[in-house]
């Protein structure tokens, strides 16, 4: 998320990797990462739900989400308008008006911009680190997409809850460091903790972030998950979980891009 705006000459227009979907990013700014392909993989629509895209970014989730169920409709809600925007016209070159609708509002205040109890599925990829910690880019947009500068983790929380429906559910990934946090917010909002898968970077590494399955309503039980280990071998080279889950989506990249 960022107050900035940049011309068509700072952009440019790519494909997301592993699929045949076109993304549009700034050149200096926020840019997707695996994160968006992991909370898309992992969401479970069903055929005509509603699907909320809480901090949309530039759209690479929606239009994941929009490949892989196409008998929903999905709302993404973005507060930058640069890159609302942006996602906007990758969503009209990716032919998916009437399906998929980019909404410009802050999610601190969800009823100015959505109606309550309206979908039943959310997901997000929200902020990652508090405001005051770690090196924050000088770049507003990327800044604001990796720090809590326009929203905190209980905000986004608040906001899931607000707009989901009774049995409504909740996917979400975040830091593993801040799993007690998001738990804390998620019961403060009315929201049962339902499932949680651990991802790892390599097999040998602590869990690095966290996919977490939350719901409104009935009777909570969670299940942990088995892990998910994204690279193995030398190098940037996918597991081969990782590589299935760029499957789902279209043909499967070998390994990182540079």
């Amino acid at each position: 998320m960022s107050a900035g705006s940049a011309s068509v000459q700072d952009e440019e227009t790519t494909t997301l990797l592993g699929t045949g979907l076109k993304i549009i990013q700034a050149l200096r700014g926020y840019r997707y990462s695996v994160d968006s392909i992991l909370v898309a993989h992992a969401a479970d629509p069903k055929p005509g739900e509603r699907i909320l895209d809480l901090g949309a970014g530039t759209g690479a989730v929606s239009l994941l989400l929009a490949a892989r169920a196409p008998a929903c409709r999905i709302v993404g809600l973005e507060v930058q308008e640069a890159m609302a925007n942006r996602a906007r016209r990758a969503i009209r070159l990716n032919g998916c008006e009437g399906r998929v609708a980019i909404v410009t509002g802050d999610l601190r205040r969800p009823a100015a911009c959505l109606a309550r109890a309206s979908f039943d599925l959310v997901v997000s990829a929200p902020p990652y680190w508090p405001a005051g910690s770690g090196l924050i880019s000088a770049v507003p947009e990327a800044a604001a997409a990796k720090h809590e500068i326009l929203c905190t983790l209980e905000e986004v929380v608040g906001a899931a809850a607000y707009a989901l429906a009774t049995r409504g559910r909740l996917w979400i990934i975040h830091r593993a460091a801040r799993l007690t946090e998001l738990t804390e917010a998620l019961e403060a909002h009315g929201l049962s903790l339902i499932q949680v898968r651990p991802v790892h970077s390599r097999a040998e590494a602590l869990a690095t972030f966290v996919l977490v399955r939350a719901a409104r309503g009935g009777r909570p039980r969670l299940t942990l998950l088995p892990p998910l280990t994204l690279y193995s071998g030398p190098g940037r080279a996918f597991s081969p979980a990782l590589q299935a889950i760029y499957a789902a989506f279209g043909r499967p990249p070998r390994e990182a891009s540079a």
